[in-house]
């Protein structure tokens, strides 16, 4: 996943912290689970992360929200929706023997 947070250096009192979570259902635009705290040193800095997601988790969206060093939060972000294909778990691996 690529982040990239858009405000400024005057915006924004750096560094901040990006906060991403698991949307909830019945609001999938709102954080439900946190999954993890990213910081971010520089405006304008692309990162690419790697979100695990709690076991289980097959569907769903991810949310984040940015924490300034003054303490400011943005709004949710728009939901990213993302599922798993079926196939993933076609070969019969994941069955016991």
């Amino acid at each position: 996943l690529r982040l990239r947070v858009e405000s400024t250096a005057a915006d924004s009192a750096y560094p901040l912290s990006v906060e991403i979570f698991l949307g909830g259902e019945a609001s999938p635009d709102q954080g439900e689970t946190f999954i993890v705290a990213l910081n971010y040193n520089t405006p304008q800095a692309d990162r690419d992360v790697l979100i695990g997601l709690p076991d289980g988790t097959t569907s769903g969206s991810i949310v984040a929200t940015a924490i300034d060093a003054d303490g400011n939060t943005s709004e949710f972000s728009a939901p990213v929706s993302f599922g798993l294909p079926d196939d993933v778990f076609a070969d019969g691996f994941e069955s016991p023997f």
